[in-house]
């Protein structure tokens, strides 16, 4: 153990590089769906939570939807707490459909408010003299199509339109990727990159081979080597 006091960053840095920390780092990250709508509010809120609880480092917690929605689809907000946004309205039915899954201006619109969060979480730490480390939520390619979708409609098109998934998922990486650059800029320390298909009620190892690992790895790439403190997150469904 290390004999001084650490900074939160510090304490961070020597974690993830296998060294001494004074203590074990803690992070925790719950939902604030009741201000997720306004990056404001919900910047304002996570960081009085992270005083509170004097955690070692922020996990945003954008609402789960915001890769989608600048897409055109139709959502349903509640804005209440522990209820999530939804996708209400089919956004594929026809093979020309897929002609709207385009790459995404990401300083613009639900993508850009999530920019603006990110801002204003670094603005308030460094108000408060406070920098510990800050971390955005990205989301697999697969997941983004798969939130998009919906799971029965995915693996409907993965069988019967599968150069046309793969025209998508190339779209979405490079949506991803734009979204991962712009953070950069603001300043994040790095990212939880999480998926939500690497699992096997989803799919088998040789179909995430195909429409998963590949995108994965370009959006991982693009900030490997460009921010220090970088999670993935493979979420599990029973």
């Amino acid at each position: 153990m290390c004999s001084r006091t650490m900074t939160k960053t510090e304490r961070v840095k020597a974690a993830v590089n296998f060294q001494e920390v004074d203590r074990i780092p803690l992070g925790l990250w719950p939902h604030h769906t009741d201000v997720d709508q306004d990056y404001v509010k919900l910047a304002d809120k996570q960081f009085a939570f992270y005083r509170e609880t004097d955690i070692d480092f922020v996990k945003l917690m954008p609402f789960g939807l915001y890769t989608v929605e600048d897409y055109g689809c139709k959502i349903e907000k509640i804005c209440q707490p522990d209820q999530w946004p939804r996708i209400v309205e089919a956004f594929i039915e026809t093979p020309e459909d897929w002609e709207k899954i385009v790459p995404l201006d990401v300083t613009k619109g639900t993508y850009g408010n999530q920019l603006k969060y990110a801002e204003r979480m670094l603005q308030l730490m460094k108000e408060h003299q406070d920098e510990a480390p800050v971390i955005h939520t990205i989301f697999s390619p697969i997941t983004t199509l798969y939130k998009l979708l919906g799971e029965k409609k995915l693996f409907e098109e993965i069988e019967a339109h599968p150069t046309l998934v793969h025209r998508a998922l190339e779209q979405v990486t490079e949506t991803t990727i734009a979204f991962v650059n712009e953070n950069i800029k603001l300043g994040v320390s790095g990212f939880f990159f999480a998926s939500q298909l690497a699992n096997y009620r989803f799919m088998t190892n040789e179909m995430y081979d195909v429409f998963g690992e590949q995108y994965d790895l370009k959006v991982i790439g693009a900030y490997a080597d460009r921010t220090w403190f970088n999670v993935i997150h493979v979420h599990s469904f029973t």
